[in-house]
């Protein structure tokens, strides 16, 4: 990765012993609140054109993404948003990471820990690596990026869309979050990761840790 895009960061959050299991009906007010704020501001804007999201189309384009057909996770969430005015309710962990993210419009991934099978990587697949689930599950790009877990493919398309293994549910307790981004905008990464872990602490007052993976410092210990 960091050969081909060397001021990639990631910026990371991870989260212990969180309650997934229960509505929350905070988050619910939060989130409905940020969607009626992100309606009001994109009102005669063509989310594909945002300032933001041109640095991860230069990046997909570079590994050889089609950004027309596959969009990064957050420009599909604004996407979403725009046509149907509303985003549905999923669970209190990935509504609460959908607050941060269309607050700050920025890639956030939710892995479930304990769910890894290995170290949490992003990487060009390989030839035995799995894809476990899902519409998009048979057959890679040549070279494609991924999120991978030993050779379960996490994440297709590097900020695409993520595979259903690893995804969070009502038995989750512990989970990872990486935020995409780059040099460029560094600082909008580092607020919405500190902001994504304040927002756990307080609805869920789980223990939290954050890092930042970049070319000088390419990995983080999330557990153990």
């Amino acid at each position: 990765m960091f050969e081909k895009q060397n001021d990639y960061v990631i910026g990371v959050v991870v989260a212990e012993g969180v309650d997934n299991s229960t509505e929350n009906k905070d988050i619910e007010e939060l989130l409905n609140t940020v969607i009626d704020q992100q309606n009001e501001a994109l009102q005669g804007q063509v989310v594909k054109n945002l300032k933001e999201l041109e640095p991860y189309h230069n990046a997909m384009r570079s590994f050889g993404i089609s950004v027309s057909r596959f969009l990064p996770s957050i420009e599909a969430l604004l996407t979403r948003l725009v046509k149907t005015g509303n985003l549905p309710m999923i669970s209190p962990v990935v509504n609460l990471t959908n607050v941060i993210s269309l607050q700050h419009h920025v890639p956030i991934g939710t892995h479930d820990i304990d769910s890894l099978i290995g170290d949490l990587e992003i990487r060009q697949v390989k030839s035995d690596d799995i894809f476990e689930g899902g519409e998009e599950s048979s057959g890679f790009d040549n070279g494609e990026v991924v999120y991978a877990s030993g050779n379960s493919i996490r994440t297709r398309r590097w900020i695409w869309r993520q595979m259903p293994v690893g995804l969070t549910s009502k038995d989750t307790k512990n989970l990872v979050f990486p935020i995409d981004g780059f040099s460029g905008n560094m600082e909008t990464i580092l607020t919405a990761r500190d902001a994504l872990a304040s927002a756990l602490q307080r609805y869920f007052g789980c223990k939290t840790n954050v890092g930042l993976i970049q070319k000088e410092s390419p990995s983080f210990k999330i557990s153990g």
